[in-house]
C-alpha cells in the first residue's frame, strides 16, 4: 500500500484526492437543517394558535358562511347546529332543496323548533360536511350558543306577538337558492369575553346588528 502523501519538496501530491466531508461542514449542514426545522415549528404553531384563538363570534359568522356556501354549492339544504359539550359548529345536509316546511305543519320554521317542554340537544347529523370548533381554555367551560328564529312582524309597528325567546331552533336551514329563515344567534362565552345577541341577515351573510356589537 502506498503511504506517501507528498512530494519530495513538502507539497500536497495532486495525485491523491481526498474524498468525504469533514468534521466542520458536517456540523454546518446539521445546524442549518435544526434552524429551519425550528422555524417552521414555530410558524405551525403560530398558525394554529391563530385559529385556535379566534373570539367565538367570527368563528360563528364562519360557519354561517360555509352553510351557505355548501347549501349553494351541494344544491342540498344545509344545516347549522352547534354541540354546546364539544364547542363545535356543525354543517351538514340532506333534505328536499327548500328551507319552507310543508303548508301542513303547525310552525313556519318547521322541524327545527325545540318544542315546550322538550329538552335541548344537539342536533349533529352523520354526514357532516364541516366543523369548527372554539377555542376553549383549559378547565373552562365552552361558550354556550342558541339559535332562534325571528317571528314576522305584525301590525302597523311591524312588532311581533310572538317572542323569539319561544322560537328556539335546534339547527339552522340554509337553502340553496341563498336565503334562511330569519334568525339570530345568542351567545355567552364568559364574564370577560363576548355575551351578545348577533341578527344575521336572512338573505346574506351580514349582521345586521353589527353597530351595537361594536359598543
Amino acid at each position: 500500500m502506498d503511504l506517501e502523501t507528498t512530494s519530495a519538496t513538502g507539497a500536497i501530491d495532486p495525485r491523491r484526492s481526498r474524498a468525504g466531508f469533514t468534521l466542520i461542514e458536517i456540523l454546518l449542514v446539521i445546524g442549518l437543517i435544526l434552524l429551519i426545522g425550528s422555524l417552521a415549528i414555530y410558524n405551525v404553531a403560530n398558525l394554529t394558535r391563530m385559529r385556535d384563538d379566534r373570539p367565538v363570534e367570527e368563528v360563528l359568522l364562519t360557519a354561517v358562511r360555509e352553510a351557505r356556501y355548501q347549501a349553494s354549492t351541494t344544491k342540498e339544504l344545509c344545516w347549522l347546529s352547534y354541540d354546546g359539550e364539544k364547542g363545535t359548529f356543525y354543517i351538514s345536509s340532506g333534505g328536499p332543496a327548500t328551507a319552507l316546511p310543508e303548508p301542513s305543519t303547525q310552525s313556519v320554521f318547521g322541524s327545527a323548533l325545540v318544542e315546550d317542554g322538550e329538552e335541548e340537544e344537539s342536533s349533529v347529523s352523520a354526514s357532516a360536511l364541516e366543523s369548527f370548533q372554539v377555542y376553549v381554555v383549559e378547565d373552562e367551560d365552552p361558550p354556550e350558543v342558541k339559535f332562534f328564529a325571528i317571528p314576522p312582524g305584525t301590525g302597523l309597528d311591524g312588532e311581533s306577538e310572538t317572542d323569539p325567546e319561544d322560537l328556539q331552533l335546534r339547527r339552522v336551514p340554509f337553502d340553496p337558492a341563498g336565503f334562511t329563515v330569519p334568525f339570530q344567534v345568542k351567545v355567552d362565552a364568559g364574564a370577560d369575553d363576548f355575551r351578545g345577541t348577533v341578527i344575521f341577515d336572512p338573505f346574506s351573510n351580514h349582521i345586521l346588528n353589527e353597530e351595537d356589537l361594536k359598543k
